[in-house]
């Protein structure tokens, strides 16, 4: 019984490696993919705040137009 008790230590220790090493990989997954997600809401961001201060190309006018080359002048 006791050449039992190392199987066992060693299938508990091979376990709870195995165990770690799955929550090290979804870890990494996870930090991959809030990094990308927190990449892409920064450049979300930063294409709002340019068109929010008029620096991006806006098709509304400040004069309340359309911004249309072709529209007629009332």
């Amino acid at each position: 019984m006791s050449e039992m008790g190392g199987l066992i230590e060693f299938a508990l220790v091979a376990m709870f490696a195995l165990g770690w090493a799955i929550l090290e990989w979804q870890g990494r997954r996870l930090d991959r993919k809030r990094a990308e997600r927190e990449a892409q809401n920064a450049r979300n961001d930063s294409d709002a705040n340019t068109a929010a201060s008029g620096t991006a190309a806006s098709p509304e006018r400040s004069d309340g137009g359309s911004g249309s080359a072709t529209g007629s002048h009332a």
